[in-house]
């Protein structure tokens, strides 16, 4: 059986987890929106977690409220913090060796949900730090490493998994790469009606060193962002963030069900959609309206 999943630190898990109680020969990685669209062939027995359902598949674990639900599947579906979580709950009692991730779990469930404080975005350790080298890559040039990182999590142990030398060089690229990023955002960001927008379209963002979650600390008054990045893959579109605050948690929007307007998805905290890059601006504005409503 091969196993489709999300490259993000949830997916990765999800895959660890997975292996444990299938048969897997293979693991793919896809974004949800290829998915969605269909440019990415699902075939017969596949499993999918992390990523939206897809009528071909023969299992699906997922947690996006956004998602559509099919009326009958194999697999589980709730909205929680994690897909991870959701596997690790439902099997453990039958794989007695999924027990042992109980905190990998919990940790996941954090990461996922976006359970962050000023500590964890300024100063991350343990699998939150590790979980900011998971990079986003649809040309999946990280699929090597993403496969590399899997199997160290079988160690349970995040101060052993940050010793492997690749983790380290990532680790330390995301570090060396902060003070940058705070530059940029700062000269690339601004606040309207307590909403954040960084426009990052033209800008070259340091390698290994996108924390979302580091224009909240920087504009501590804003509940919601919106960013704008580039898709060198994927030439004349764009990728639109919009995402709750994990510190300022005063917005009672959910995210993913209005990002479903605009043919995008996600969670109640966080999502995406991808749109041509010339009605970026118009998008925005549609978004900005919406929200304020």
């Amino acid at each position: 059986m091969r196993l489709i999943v999300r490259p993000d630190f949830d997916g990765l898990v999800c895959s660890l987890y997975l292996k444990k109680i299938f048969r897997i020969s293979a693991v793919a990685y896809s974004e949800p929106k290829d998915i969605q669209d269909g440019n990415f062939k699902v075939q017969p027995q596949d499993i999918i977690a992390n990523l939206p359902y897809h009528p071909n598949c023969a299992w699906w674990f997922d947690h996006h409220a956004s998602n559509e639900i099919p009326e009958a599947f194999r697999g589980i579906y709730e909205v929680a913090p994690s897909a991870a979580g959701l596997i690790w709950n439902g099997f453990k009692d039958q794989y007695p060796t999924l027990g042992t991730f109980e905190f990998l779990t919990k940790m996941t469930d954090l990461i996922d949900g976006g359970i962050y404080s000023l500590e964890d975005i300024l100063n991350p350790q343990g699998y939150y730090l590790i979980s900011y080298t998971v990079i986003p890559s649809p040309d999946l040039k990280d699929a090597d490493y993403w496969d590399l990182l899997t199997d160290l999590l079988e160690l349970n142990d995040p101060g052993q998994i940050l010793q492997d030398s690749e983790v380290n060089r990532r680790v330390q690229d995301f570090l060396a790469g902060q003070e940058l990023f705070k530059l940029i955002v700062l000269a690339n960001s601004r606040i309207k009606n307590g909403i954040l927008v960084s426009d990052f379209r033209t800008v070259a963002l340091p390698d290994g060193s996108f924390n979302r979650f580091l224009p909240y600390a920087l504009f501590p008054e804003s509940k919601l962002s919106i960013s704008l990045t580039a898709l060198p893959e994927k030439p004349g579109m764009i990728k639109i963030s919009l995402a709750k605050s994990v510190l300022n948690r005063t917005s009672d929007l959910h995210v993913g069900f209005l990002l479903r307007k605009f043919g995008g998805g996600g969670h109640a905290g966080a999502g995406s959609i991808r749109v041509p890059e010339n009605q970026s601006d118009k998008v925005i504005g549609e978004l900005l309206t919406e929200i304020s409503r």
